[in-house]
């Protein structure tokens, strides 16, 4: 029988899924009033750019990199969606086919290239919306401004609510280790 794993360390605050629970709720709360300020429709994706980026990091160095490659990933998809979804848009049948691919790609890819998962997420959705008739540049940027104050609102919340620095996390891994 597999083993059961053991719950996290600590107590309170000290105990990593709490910490993590305050800032993610932090940033999203970051995330939910600029988000809205930045648009009134669409400012969820925002707020969900907050959570992806909190999901299975452990220190700030971690979140910081993991908000950096979900802008990267989310900018060069919507340069790619230009050149894929943008010419058909409306189309049903290409649409599914690339639809496919990029689902293949999101799981293919989650595993070894966050940014390149986030690429495939960001090219999903604009073949979604092409299909919807939604398509065009203005929600493409939306779609930037939108993650990158997702992102900002996870950089802010491990910057600046209990932050645990990636020299803290080595630590007690090396100390583990021994």
């Amino acid at each position: 029988a597999p083993a059961v794993p053991a719950p996290p360390a600590g107590t309170g605050l000290a105990r990593i899924t709490t910490r993590q629970a305050v800032q993610a709720t932090a940033g999203a709360g970051f995330a939910l009033v600029v988000g809205q300020l930045v648009s009134g429709d669409r400012w969820y994706w925002a707020v969900g750019a907050t959570w992806w980026v909190f999901v299975n990091t452990t220190s700030r160095g971690e979140t910081l990199v993991r908000g950096f490659r979900r802008v990267l990933g989310t900018v060069v998809g919507i340069g790619l969606g230009f050149l894929i979804a943008v010419p058909v848009a409306g189309a049903p049948v290409p649409t599914a086919v690339l639809a496919a691919a990029c689902v293949f790609g999101i799981f293919y890819t989650a595993a070894v290239s966050y940014t390149w998962m986030m690429l495939c997420v960001t090219l999903l959705a604009e073949l979604l919306y092409g299909l919807l008739g939604v398509l065009g540049p203005g929600l493409l940027a939306l779609r930037i401004a939108e993650t990158g104050v997702g992102a900002l609102g996870a950089a802010l919340a491990v910057l600046f609510v209990l932050p645990v620095t990636t020299h803290a996390v080595t630590d007690v891994w090396i100390q583990r280790a021994l």
